[in-house]
């Protein structure tokens, strides 16, 4: 994956002296995320529009979710959108106070260069926010050394991103979502993927829609109010933000919902302030007299009410998914808890948490088999020889070496060919099941 959500989390290891500090991240970057969403608020509009968005994002249950869960979206989107509101902020000082305004320039620009490294995606932000800027500053953005010192941010980021994966990746524009480094070779990306089934799911546009609208609920009225009554200019950023990402991702062959619904949070500050904008316009269109008094009640009591009302089913969903990370989270540990310290377990899907929570190598063997450039497929036929050769080596160095069966059937017959080398010995009482490998 790209470096700059891991580096947070080691960042709050390396601070503290404690490795589970890893997991206070997500939420520390939740609260981030409410004070970005006031700050691009309170820029584009005012405080009083970013403070109710800022309230709205906190309890939307996507929100809620990725606040609590170790995904590198919610450090993104912070990173993007606190970028974006400093630049914007900066813009808006005095001539007196250009000094300042470079500082928010560059500043704003280094938040958003690390959200690219964060997530690749990030640099869709770009296309409304240069839409916006150009618009709103026209000739400025060319004479404002602040823009240019932004954009010089920006380009020498992109730079960064392409030298990164030159060095790390093997190519410019190779990642580690490439085929050769064993993602998969069907296109991420499709027309087809929009309204139709991809080869994991699809119909990714009509589900990007469906989760915003599981969201919002009720608070779509105001949203689309909001979009309807701000200006022009305000509308060509926020709404340019939530089609840009909702298209891109509309168009992805995993869909954007259940879990994936995070891939749409770079959306939910512009949908928050929109519905922030449509509630304040019901506050000056009625406002005023004791009637309006009353429609200012009326807007408070909805928005309470739309925010406040599913709250304790969100929160009772997260204990339960809580619940369940736990008690998987005590099955790995169990898995290897009678094994050796230098044990190896060849896994499948419980890599990650036989590393993290069992304190064990794992070895991501359905990794192996190499992409074959002509047919664009991969080797599955060299899975073996190579899988045969490590495993030998492992045992002739007398390191433990353990082969976990993650799926059924096997991957690639992986478990076959174990037997038919080695002598496979099932643990008792693990599960999923587990066999020691020995020669």
């Amino acid at each position: 994956y790209p470096p700059g959500f891991p580096l947070l989390l080691a960042a709050a290891q390396v601070l503290t002296g404690r490795q589970g500090a890893a997991l206070y991240v997500p939420a520390i970057l939740g609260m981030l995320g409410i004070l970005s969403t006031f700050a691009l608020g309170a820029v584009l509009f005012d405080r009083w529009v970013g403070l109710v968005g800022a309230g709205v994002i906190a309890l939307t249950p996507t929100y809620l979710s990725a606040s609590t869960s170790p995904w590198s979206d919610l450090a993104s989107t912070v990173f993007v959108t606190g970028g974006i509101a400093l630049y914007l902020w900066g813009q808006s000082l005095s001539v007196e106070r250009e000094k300042w305004s470079a500082v928010a320039s560059a500043g704003g620009g280094g938040l958003v260069v690390y959200s690219f490294f964060i997530r690749y995606t990030s640099a869709v932000a770009l296309l409304p926010l240069v839409l916006y800027v150009l618009v709103t500053q026209r000739r400025d953005v060319f004479r404002r050394t602040t823009h240019r010192l932004f954009g010089g941010v920006i380009i020498l980021g992109l730079l960064g991103v392409l030298g990164f994966n030159r060095v790390y990746y093997g190519g410019f524009l190779t990642t580690g979502y490439s085929p050769r480094h064993g993602w998969y070779t069907w296109p991420a990306f499709s027309l087809r993927y929009a309204l139709g089934p991809s080869p994991v799911g699809g119909r990714s546009l009509i589900a990007a829609i469906e989760t915003l609208r599981e969201n919002l609920g009720w608070l779509l009225i105001p949203g689309l109010i909001g979009l309807m009554t701000m200006s022009r200019r305000e509308r060509l950023f926020t709404a340019g933000l939530i089609l840009s990402f909702t298209l891109f991702y509309g168009l992805y062959a995993f869909a954007p919902r259940d879990v994936n619904a995070r891939l749409l949070l770079p959306t939910f500050p512009a949908v928050a302030l929109t519905v922030a904008c449509g509630l304040r316009y019901g506050v000056l269109r009625w406002g005023g007299d004791k009637k309006g008094r009353l429609w200012t009640l009326a807007g408070g009591v909805f928005l309470v009410v739309a925010l406040g009302w599913p709250l304790p089913d969100r929160l009772h969903a997260l204990q339960e998914r809580n619940e369940g990370a736990r008690q998987h989270v005590q099955a790995v540990q169990a898995l290897v808890e009678h094994t050796e310290p230098d044990a190896i377990f060849l896994a499948y899907a419980l890599n990650d948490p036989i590393f993290f929570y069992g304190k064990r190598i794992s070895l991501f063997y359905r990794r192996m088999p190499p992409l074959d450039p002509v047919t664009d497929t991969y080797r599955r036929d060299e899975l073996e020889s190579r899988l045969i050769e490590v495993v030998t080596q492992l045992l002739h160095r007398s390191v433990p070496v353990y082969y976990v069966q993650g799926s059924d059937p096997p991957f690639a017959d992986s478990l076959d060919i174990l037997r038919r080398h080695f002598s496979l010995y099932p643990q008792e009482g693990t599960n999923p099941l587990v066999y020691r490998v020995q020669e």
